[in-house]
């Protein structure tokens, strides 16, 4: 949608400030848009904010 922007990190910065918030205030996601899985293996100290039966659903 914003070629432009692709491959520059905006993306990944995002999710990783909202995955930052979401452990500050001691909450849980369900990642079910696609790049948010891939942003959590590349980031693993977020994994923790799936529960770990829901992990799988996730290739996580």
């Amino acid at each position: 949608m914003f070629p432009q922007f692709e491959g520059r990190g905006v993306g990944s910065e995002l999710i990783v400030g909202t995955l930052t918030e979401i452990a500050a205030r001691g909450g849980t996601v369900l990642p079910f848009c696609p790049f948010v899985p891939k942003v959590i293996r590349d980031h693993p100290e977020f994994l923790e904010l799936v529960e770990v039966e829901q992990r799988p659903t996730f290739d996580l």
